[in-house]
């Protein structure tokens, strides 16, 4: 299967759709709250999604709904290509890295920052999403990071068709390695899936809605040479 490296041809295609989205949400007599608000003023993406695990294994942080539940941390609403359109409205630019899951080659690209809120005993709950994740191997919660902007790729589906691969897989933050994904762990364990699981001394009741909220980080991974 022949593979396309995500390039300035992802700009007018996802802008394209964007115009899609836009339309959609205008439509009737009262706009809706989109999913996923864009705020460049203050360089920060709201998600809403909905803790999706309580206990076990982890592959990813998050997922769009109907992606990997079993294995992230939090569901979220949207689409991982208006995620994408976000992070690059914001500035940020995509990289690469792993060319297979588990692979262990260190993800590059601009950095991101993640945290998570919700409601709780009515009070505002507000922590990295990192403190929601526990590595097993270190007996602590994972290192606090900035998560790689790797940004999935393209690739020609069974029918010919250039399909934006991480809306086909609903992949939006790995702690596994995952060539697919919007967003990647730069940690050594992101190369073995047997490193991260729940945090549950931290992590909300399943179903409890949270809002992701995503910054730039401070620096740009480098890629390995």
């Amino acid at each position: 299967m022949r593979r396309f490296k995500i390039t300035s041809i992802l700009i007018p295609l996802l802008a394209l759709q964007a115009v899609a989205f836009a339309a959609e949400e205008n439509q009737g007599e009262e706009k809706t709250k989109p999913p996923i608000r864009l705020d460049k003023e203050n360089k920060t993406i709201e998600i809403d999604g909905r803790i999706c695990i309580k206990d076990g294994p982890l592959e990813l942080f998050a997922c769009t709904e109907g992606g990997k539940e079993h294995e992230a941390v939090v569901a979220l609403k949207g689409e991982p290509w208006q995620l994408h359109l976000s992070l690059i409205l914001l500035g940020l630019k995509p990289g690469g890295g792993p060319e297979y899951q588990g692979d262990p080659t260190k993800p590059y690209g601009d950095t991101v920052i993640i945290e998570v809120q919700w409601e709780q005993d009515g009070k505002t709950i507000r922590k990295r999403a990192e403190d929601l994740i526990f590595d097993v191997k270190k007996e602590k919660p994972m290192q606090h990071i900035e998560w790689v902007f790797v940004g999935s790729r393209f690739e020609r589906d069974q029918n010919g068709k250039n399909i934006y691969v991480a809306n086909r897989d609903r992949s939006v933050a790995t702690v596994y390695h995952d060539p697919y994904t919007v967003i990647d762990n730069p940690l050594e364990g992101g190369g073995d899936d047997t490193v991260y699981t729940v945090n549950t001394k931290v992590a909300p009741p399943r179903d409890t809605p949270v809002v992701v909220i995503m910054r730039p980080g401070t620096k740009p991974a480098e890629k390995e040479d």
